[in-house]
C-alpha cells in the first residue's frame, strides 16, 4: 500500500495520509460500530484496535527516525 500510494499519488506525504484515514476508519469501525451492533466490549475493541493500528504506528516511527 506505501508503494502504491506513493508511486499513484506522486508523494510521499500521501502515504502518510492514507495512513492516518485507515486509522481513523478502524477505530470508528471498532469503537462505535462494532460496540453498537454487535455488543463488543470494550477490551475487544482495544485489543483489535491495537492489532490493526500498531503496525501503521510501527511504520511511522521506523520511516521519520
Amino acid at each position: 500500500a506505501a508503494y502504491f500510494s506513493e508511486t499513484l499519488l506522486g508523494d510521499i506525504r500521501a502515504m502518510y495520509a492514507l495512513l492516518v484515514v485507515a486509522v481513523l476508519l478502524v477505530s470508528f469501525q471498532e469503537f462505535y460500530l462494532h460496540r453498537r451492533m454487535y455488543e463488543q466490549l470494550w477490551r475487544k475493541s482495544v485489543v483489535d484496535w491495537l492489532a490493526w493500528c500498531a503496525p501503521f504506528g510501527v511504520y511511522f516511527w521506523i520511516y521519520l527516525h
